[in-house]
Protein backbone atom coordinates (compact mmCIF):
# COMPACT_ATOMS: atom_id res chain seq x y z
CA UNK A 1 0.00 0.00 0.00
CA UNK A 2 1.51 3.36 -1.21
CA UNK A 3 -1.48 5.79 -0.39
CA UNK A 4 -1.57 6.66 -3.63
CA UNK A 5 -4.66 8.74 -4.34
CA UNK A 6 -6.25 10.77 -7.56
CA UNK A 7 -6.75 9.17 -10.95
CA UNK A 8 -4.29 6.70 -12.62
CA UNK A 9 -2.78 9.31 -15.12
CA UNK A 10 -3.41 8.54 -18.90
CA UNK A 11 0.36 9.09 -19.58
CA UNK A 12 0.43 5.62 -17.84
CA UNK A 13 -0.27 4.41 -21.31
CA UNK A 14 3.44 5.73 -22.37
CA UNK A 15 5.64 2.95 -20.06
CA UNK A 16 5.04 0.35 -23.01
CA UNK A 17 7.98 -1.50 -21.56
CA UNK A 18 6.12 -2.57 -18.17
CA UNK A 19 5.33 -6.04 -17.62
CA UNK A 20 3.35 -5.54 -14.60
CA UNK A 21 1.77 -2.80 -12.98
CA UNK A 22 0.23 -3.44 -9.35
CA UNK A 23 -1.32 -0.23 -8.07
CA UNK A 24 -3.77 -1.94 -5.51
CA UNK A 25 -4.63 -0.99 -2.32
CA UNK A 26 -4.24 2.76 -2.97
CA UNK A 27 -6.76 5.05 -2.98
CA UNK A 28 -7.02 6.03 -6.77
CA UNK A 29 -10.34 7.21 -8.11
CA UNK A 30 -11.79 8.07 -11.40
CA UNK A 31 -11.66 5.85 -14.39
CA UNK A 32 -9.13 3.40 -15.80
CA UNK A 33 -7.75 5.57 -18.66
CA UNK A 34 -8.32 3.93 -21.97
CA UNK A 35 -4.82 4.45 -22.50
CA UNK A 36 -3.85 1.79 -20.23
CA UNK A 37 -4.60 -0.06 -23.27
CA UNK A 38 -1.61 0.86 -24.66
CA UNK A 39 0.90 -1.27 -22.57
CA UNK A 40 0.74 -4.37 -24.85
CA UNK A 41 3.24 -5.89 -23.16
CA UNK A 42 1.96 -6.21 -19.61
CA UNK A 43 1.41 -9.77 -18.04
CA UNK A 44 0.04 -8.77 -14.67
CA UNK A 45 -2.43 -5.83 -14.17
CA UNK A 46 -3.53 -4.92 -10.22
CA UNK A 47 -6.07 -2.45 -9.27
CA UNK A 48 -7.70 -3.87 -6.61
CA UNK A 49 -8.87 -2.16 -3.66
CA UNK A 50 -9.04 1.23 -4.76
CA UNK A 51 -11.88 3.57 -5.52
CA UNK A 52 -12.06 2.90 -9.41
CA UNK A 53 -15.34 4.05 -11.41
CA UNK A 54 -17.09 3.35 -14.59
CA UNK A 55 -16.62 0.52 -17.17
CA UNK A 56 -13.86 -1.88 -17.85
CA UNK A 57 -12.02 -0.61 -20.81
CA UNK A 58 -13.00 -3.33 -23.80
CA UNK A 59 -9.15 -2.38 -25.68
CA UNK A 60 -7.96 -4.56 -22.59
CA UNK A 61 -8.73 -7.60 -25.21
CA UNK A 62 -5.72 -6.36 -27.47
CA UNK A 63 -3.47 -6.98 -24.15
CA UNK A 64 -2.72 -10.56 -25.43
CA UNK A 65 0.00 -11.31 -22.62
CA UNK A 66 -1.98 -10.25 -19.51
CA UNK A 67 -2.04 -13.29 -17.90
CA UNK A 68 -3.08 -12.19 -14.47
CA UNK A 69 -5.64 -9.23 -13.83
CA UNK A 70 -7.23 -7.78 -10.53
CA UNK A 71 -9.50 -5.33 -10.22
CA UNK A 72 -11.58 -6.48 -7.23
CA UNK A 73 -13.01 -3.70 -4.44
CA UNK A 74 -13.52 -0.99 -6.43
CA UNK A 75 -16.88 0.54 -7.65
CA UNK A 76 -16.40 -0.08 -11.70
CA UNK A 77 -19.80 -1.00 -13.33
CA UNK A 78 -21.56 -2.45 -16.43
CA UNK A 79 -20.39 -5.46 -18.51
CA UNK A 80 -16.99 -7.48 -18.09
CA UNK A 81 -15.35 -7.90 -21.49
CA UNK A 82 -16.43 -11.98 -22.11
CA UNK A 83 -13.63 -12.38 -25.20
CA UNK A 84 -10.00 -13.22 -25.20
CA UNK A 85 -8.26 -14.05 -21.99
CA UNK A 86 -10.85 -12.55 -19.76
CA UNK A 87 -13.04 -15.32 -19.88
CA UNK A 88 -10.00 -17.01 -17.88
CA UNK A 89 -9.55 -14.83 -15.30
CA UNK A 90 -11.05 -15.94 -11.98
CA UNK A 91 -14.26 -14.92 -10.30
CA UNK A 92 -12.37 -13.41 -7.48
CA UNK A 93 -10.98 -10.94 -10.30
CA UNK A 94 -13.81 -8.48 -10.36
CA UNK A 95 -15.67 -9.78 -7.05
CA UNK A 96 -16.59 -6.35 -4.73
CA UNK A 97 -17.96 -4.26 -7.55
CA UNK A 98 -21.72 -4.84 -7.36
CA UNK A 99 -22.32 -3.24 -10.16
CA UNK A 100 -20.22 -5.04 -12.53
CA UNK A 101 -22.14 -7.74 -14.81
CA UNK A 102 -21.68 -10.90 -16.82
CA UNK A 103 -21.08 -14.19 -16.66
CA UNK A 104 -17.95 -14.03 -14.00
CA UNK A 105 -20.00 -12.45 -11.34
CA UNK A 106 -23.51 -13.40 -9.49
CA UNK A 107 -25.16 -10.21 -11.60
CA UNK A 108 -25.73 -10.92 -15.48
CA UNK A 109 -26.05 -8.45 -17.87
CA UNK A 110 -29.65 -7.09 -19.34
CA UNK A 111 -29.60 -7.37 -23.09
CA UNK A 112 -28.89 -3.99 -23.88
CA UNK A 113 -25.58 -3.93 -21.82
CA UNK A 114 -24.22 -7.39 -23.18
CA UNK A 115 -21.02 -7.54 -24.19
CA UNK A 116 -20.57 -8.68 -27.70
CA UNK A 117 -20.42 -12.37 -28.40
CA UNK A 118 -17.33 -13.87 -29.92
CA UNK A 119 -17.94 -16.20 -32.78
CA UNK A 120 -15.68 -18.48 -33.47
CA UNK A 121 -14.41 -18.59 -36.71
CA UNK A 122 -14.16 -22.15 -37.62
CA UNK A 123 -17.46 -22.99 -35.95
CA UNK A 124 -18.54 -20.60 -38.75
CA UNK A 125 -17.16 -21.76 -41.20
CA UNK A 126 -18.41 -25.29 -40.14
CA UNK A 127 -22.17 -23.97 -40.12
CA UNK A 128 -21.73 -22.27 -43.41
CA UNK A 129 -19.90 -25.25 -44.85
CA UNK A 130 -22.76 -27.75 -44.11
CA UNK A 131 -25.89 -25.25 -44.91
CA UNK A 132 -24.15 -25.20 -48.32
CA UNK A 133 -23.62 -29.00 -48.59
CA UNK A 134 -26.88 -29.51 -47.62
CA UNK A 135 -28.49 -27.17 -49.95
CA UNK A 136 -26.37 -28.37 -53.09
CA UNK A 137 -27.52 -32.09 -51.46
CA UNK A 138 -30.90 -31.51 -51.83
CA UNK A 139 -30.42 -29.65 -55.44
CA UNK A 140 -28.07 -32.15 -56.50
CA UNK A 141 -31.07 -34.99 -55.76
CA UNK A 142 -33.98 -32.70 -57.30
CA UNK A 143 -31.73 -32.52 -60.91
CA UNK A 144 -31.21 -35.98 -60.48
CA UNK A 145 -35.01 -37.22 -60.38
CA UNK A 146 -35.53 -34.26 -63.34
CA UNK A 147 -33.36 -35.92 -65.22
CA UNK A 148 -34.34 -39.40 -65.04
CA UNK A 149 -37.90 -38.43 -65.63
CA UNK A 150 -36.91 -36.33 -68.85
CA UNK A 151 -34.73 -39.56 -69.91
CA UNK A 152 -37.78 -41.66 -69.36
CA UNK A 153 -40.30 -39.70 -71.64
CA UNK A 154 -37.85 -39.40 -74.21
CA UNK A 155 -36.84 -42.78 -74.07
CA UNK A 156 -39.09 -45.29 -72.00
Amino acid sequence: MNNFTGMIPAEIGRLQGLFSLNLSSNRLSGEIPEQICNLTNLQMLDLSGNHLTGKIPAALNNLHFLSRFNISNNDLEGPIPNMGQFSTFPDSSFGGNPKLCGPMVANHCGSAEASPVSIDPIKQIGSEAIIFMTSFGVFFGVGVLYDQKVLARHFG
